[in-house]
Parts: C-alpha cells; sequence; structure tokens
C-alpha cells in the first residue's frame, strides 16, 4: 500500500468526499435554474435588464477574470458541470481552444448561428475572438469601432481640408505644414499622428485593419507573414526618418 503522511491522506480524503459532493449535484430547477458566470457587475446589470422578468431565472455569478478563466478550465479539464453561460474575455480565451475541436468545452453555436441569420446580422469579425477552426463557440454583446480625434479647431485656422484623406500617409501629408519647426529646435512642434511602435494595442489594430493576421486557418502564429512585415516596416517609417508624422 501506498505510504502517505497524515496531511496527504486528509487532502485525499477531501478530494474524494468534494469529487462525490460534485457528481452528485443535481441542476437546480423554477427559480435561479441558469446559472451565468461574469467580470463585470456592468454587464450583470445590462443583462438582468435585458431579460426583464426572465431575470429570475438566472443565477448570475461575478469572479475576476482570472478566477473565471481558471474556473471554468478546471470545470473542463474535470469533465464536471460548469455555467450554463459563461462571460469570456477575449484575451483569456486562448487556453479554451487548446487541443481538438471536438473537445472544446463550449458548445458549438455556428449551425445555430447561421440558420438564425445571426452571422449574417452581426458584424462578423466581431465573432473571431470566439471562433476555433471555422466554428463559432461564442456570441459578441459589444463591437469597438475605432476613431480618430483631431483638433479641428487648429486644422480649419490652418486651412487644411482632410475631406479627401483616405489614408494614414494622406493623413501625413495632409498635416505636414503644421509639425514644423517654429522654434528652431530641430524638433517638429506637432506631429499628425499620435503613435509609436512600441504601442501594442495600437499596432495590433493597425495590423487587423491592414488585413495582416495573427494567425493561419490552423491556429498557428504567422507573425512572420509577408504582409505582417509589410505593415509594421511602414508604422516603422512613419516614426522615424525625414518623413516621420507620428
Amino acid at each position: 500500500m501506498l505510504a502517505l503522511s497524515p496531511g496527504a491522506w486528509t487532502l485525499v480524503a477531501a478530494a474524494v468526499v468534494a469529487g462525490c459532493f460534485v457528481a452528485a449535484r443535481e441542476r437546480p430547477t423554477g427559480r435561479n435554474s441558469l446559472e451565468m458566470w461574469m467580470f463585470s457587475p456592468a454587464h450583470r446589470d445590462l443583462y438582468r435588464n435585458s431579460l426583464g422578468d426572465d431575470a429570475e431565472q438566472v443565477r448570475f455569478s461575478l469572479f475576476g477574470l482570472y478566477a473565471l478563466r481558471q474556473r471554468v478550465m478546471n470545470g473542463f479539464f474535470a469533465g464536471v458541470r460548469t455555467a450554463d453561460l459563461v462571460e469570456l474575455e477575449r484575451m483569456l480565451v486562448g487556453p479554451v481552444f487548446s487541443g481538438p475541436v471536438e473537445e472544446v468545452g463550449l458548445m458549438d453555436l455556428t449551425d445555430r448561428l447561421r440558420e438564425e441569420g445571426l452571422l449574417e446580422e452581426i458584424n462578423g469579425p466581431s465573432f473571431s475572438p470566439w471562433t476555433s477552426r471555422g466554428r463559432v463557440f461564442g456570441i459578441p454583446h459589444d463591437v469597438h469601432p475605432v476613431l480618430l480625434g483631431y483638433r479641428a479647431d487648429l486644422i480649419d485656422a490652418a486651412g487644411i481640408d482632410l475631406s479627401g484623406v483616405e489614408t494614414w500617409e494622406d493623413l501625413g501629408r495632409a498635416l505636414r505644414p503644421m509639425t514644423g519647426d517654429a522654434n528652431g529646435d530641430g524638433e517638429p512642434d506637432r506631429y499628425a499622428l499620435a503613435f509609436w511602435p512600441t504601442q501594442r494595442d495600437k499596432v495590433e489594430l493597425l495590423l487587423l485593419q491592414g488585413d495582416g493576421q495573427m494567425f493561419d486557418e490552423h491556429e498557428f502564429p504567422t507573425l512572420d507573414h509577408p504582409r505582417n512585415a509589410e505593415l509594421i516596416a511602414r508604422m516603422v517609417s512613419w516614426c522615424v526618418g525625414p518623413d516621420r508624422f507620428a
């Protein structure tokens, strides 16, 4: 017989008791018969308002981001019931899709979304964080548009017309008159764009906007893709050299 210390046997006994308790649990019925795990109190209020009277049928549980992911992954690995609905932040969902696609612990929603027309009704790229190997396992509840803000009063005072600007390079050329060295210190007094190459979030945004890619259809990293290299070289050219405008 395996020799274990009293403390180790205590842990084994606790694990067996806990496992039996989890296995014996039945799904509740009636009030709070559904359970949803989430990480944001604001989102919880949003769901409650959307559900109206039906909100009484859902038990909302709040967790920190990493605690939520750990609970989800532990449930998948142990094969025990987790929540009926889980709100997973896009930056934490990666481990969920590790391994064969048929072993993903989330429900495959692809066919149902297609039948109900939601794949066409909802902005397509918004599904990408919850899509693996062509199968969709989650529905986005928001869309984050990207906007460029600028000082219209300064632009108008300088007599610059931005109506014809369609690319980032167009923007740099249009605003070049405002980036001169008025005080003689050898540096431009203003730059057309607030950007530098170490801003990971903006680099990712611009890569996706320019048809770059982080992973291929098999989810292998493609950071050395020629299109990525072209786009990153262009971003660097904005920040150094005689034509710098960022």
